[in-house]
């Protein structure tokens, strides 16, 4: 061979070689402590798969099917890299999935069954990839859910070092019950039991927390455990993993918004608001660094942000984050991110009572409706806004929305009280707002931001103070905060109800709730100047609210009374002082 015939040869491999590397450089990055899944692959494939698998257990399945294929690409054989792209279209606990195309991937392998089993390297293998024939094989998801929990299940008591079949055991079991409102566009999903205290919870909880004592920063068993503890109850016993997690996978922008399902859960929002910014960060650099287009970026955790920066009164920040997506929404005219953009309008022209951001008579989902028309009432409209009630009821009989049909339901309740005191039904209003607050305490408390662009509760508390009903109201916002625990505008609407009512103690410790999480508040909110003159003018002290200042009074005569009795009683003698002294000094009689 010529020198120069050599020379290109050598070029050529080095050209590979940098593009293997760069392509392994794009499916780890991010990648975290290696999971333990030995596979038969070729040496060379194996990474792929191994980065592939910790993407999957971040739910980034774009990157994971990149990272798959890859692997497969360099080694055909590998029958567990046709494993991994075939799970990548099943999204346990979004409700989606693509089973013709995991099963195009499966014939991909092997026409059958048992012509599949005869590709993997090991039995540890072909039971995995036969466990994909219950999952993506015949009968409806929740029935192919269970099969495949079960084959997982089977596969962990096999051997109890494959911990990654107990950690899908546990993503299944997970899926077989109902998230609240998760993934409400599914609506076999409504029909699960709910996971919150269920026996599933548990059961899930319990693998997870098993796995991570053998492996503490397995990204899968702390991914997952943060989704069966993610409701107001069971939250706090998912801090831990909440504050590893993000750490153990920082180039995933799902794994840095995780950390925000638990710390919403618990009220926190400022941890949750330097989640969502990470994660936000992080989808964003991604976007960059892959060359894709904007539409990318994690929007699902930009929404959360925005419902964050309003518990922190930081408006003008949440209106830029909502302006970021609405411009990508406007240019690309993707109808999910135009209906989040109206989602979050919506949201933020209700919690601010801006009502001229929202007054025209378009909308392009029902939370705008809804938002369009309670600005109609405020802003004296009852036309627009009966006509936007009678949308919201349509809505709720129409088989389209049947899986969104209690808010659907609770919207067009609220609305139609809103209608009713407006025109001084103010009976006729508080029956309508019990049964939106019946409609809603039935439901599930909601995974993330309140499913309502405003719970029910506070509205109904709203309506109560209206009505000079402090005791009630505050019994409203009380049951508004168990649900979404420290909600700046219930305890707002709680300091408001026991100052009306007299309780002074209660309403600054309200206003004081409500401030902790307003430090950092956009300076002109009324609300903000409201709470500070409150506590300006209140006791600083609770127990000088209590009235007691005509016993502090009394005390106060009777100390000096004492005192001057005392100056006036003459005082003894030297001779009286030394009998005294002798006295003391003598024994006690036997």
């Amino acid at each position: 061979m010529s020198r120069p015939a050599v020379h290109g040869l050598i070029i050529a491999l080095l050209l590979v070689t940098f593009g293997r590397l760069h392509a392994l450089a794009q499916t780890q990055a991010g990648r975290v402590d290696d999971v333990l899944f030995p596979t038969s692959g070729a040496p060379e494939a194996r990474p792929f798969f191994d980065a592939g698998l910790n993407w999957l257990h971040s739910f980034e399945y774009e990157q994971a099917l990149s990272a798959f294929q890859e692997a497969r690409r360099i080694d055909p054989a590998f029958a567990m890299a046709y494993w991994g792209e075939a799970m990548c279209y099943q999204q346990f606990l979004w409700g989606n999935e693509d089973v013709a195309a995991a099963r195009r991937i499966l014939s991909e392998l092997g026409a059958t069954p048992s012509a599949r089993a005869a590709r993997p390297g090991t039995p540890r293998e072909r039971s995995w990839i036969l466990s994909l024939d219950a999952l993506f094989g015949d009968g409806d998801r929740p029935s192919r859910l269970a099969a495949y929990a079960d084959a997982m299940r089977q596969a962990a008591e096999r051997d109890a070092s494959d911990i990654e079949a107990a950690v899908f055991q546990g993503l299944a079991v997970l899926a077989t019950a109902s998230r609240g409102l998760a993934g409400a566009h599914h609506p076999e999903l409504l029909a699960l039991p709910p996971l919150a205290g269920s026996e599933q919870q548990r059961v899930a909880a319990a693998i997870f927390s098993d796995v991570l004592k053998k492996n503490p920063r397995h990204p899968g068993a702390l991914h997952y455990l943060i989704h069966a503890y993610d409701d107001p109850a069971h939250a706090e016993s998912a801090l831990e993993a909440a504050r590893v997690y993000a750490e153990v996978a920082p180039e995933s922008s799902h794994a840095r918004h995780m950390p925000a399902h638990v710390f919403l859960q618990l009220g926190r929002w400022f941890d949750a608001t330097a989640s969502d910014e990470a994660a936000f960060a992080a989808s964003t650099a991604m976007v960059a660094r892959t060359k894709r287009p904007d539409t990318m970026r994690d929007y699902h955790a930009l929404s959360w942000l925005v419902y964050e920066y309003g518990q922190l009164g930081r408006f003008r920040d949440a209106g830029k984050a909502l302006q970021s997506l609405a411009t990508v929404a406007d240019e690309s005219k993707a109808p999910s991110l135009l209906s989040l953009a109206a989602t979050l309008r919506a949201r933020l022209a209700v919690e601010t009572g801006t009502w001229r951001d929202i007054a025209g008579p378009g909308y392009v989902n029902y939370d705008e409706l809804f938002a369009v028309g309670m600005s109609a009432v405020k802003r004296g409209e009852p036309g627009l806004g009966e006509l936007a009630r009678q949308r919201l009821t349509d809505m709720a009989a129409s088989d389209r929305y049947r899986d969104r049909r209690p808010l659907l339901e609770i919207m067009s309740a609220v609305l139609s009280a809103e209608l009713r005191a407006g025109s001084g039904d103010r009976a006729g209003a508080v029956t309508l707002m019990r049964q939106a607050v019946a409609i809603e305490g039935g439901l599930p408390p909601a995974i993330g931001p309140p499913a309502l662009v405003k719970p029910s509760f506070e509205f109904f508390g709203e309506l109560l103070l209206a009505n000079g009903e402090p005791t009630l109201a505050d019994a409203q916002f009380a049951a508004s905060l168990e649900r979404a625990r420290n909600r700046s505008a219930a305890h707002l609407g709680r300091a408001r109800a026991a100052a009306l009512a007299g309780d002074h103690g209660a309403a600054r410790d309200h206003y004081q709730r409500f401030l902790a999480n307003w430090r950092d508040a956009d300076t002109d909110r009324p609300e903000l100047a409201e709470a500070r003159a409150a506590l300006a003018a209140s006791p600083r002290h609770p127990l000088l609210a209590w009235g007691i200042w005509p016993f502090l009074s009394a005390g106060i005569v009777v100390a000096v009374a004492v005192v001057i009795v005392r100056r006036r009683r003459p005082s003894p003698t030297r001779g009286q002082r030394q009998q005294r002294r002798q006295r003391a000094r003598r024994p006690a009689s036997s």
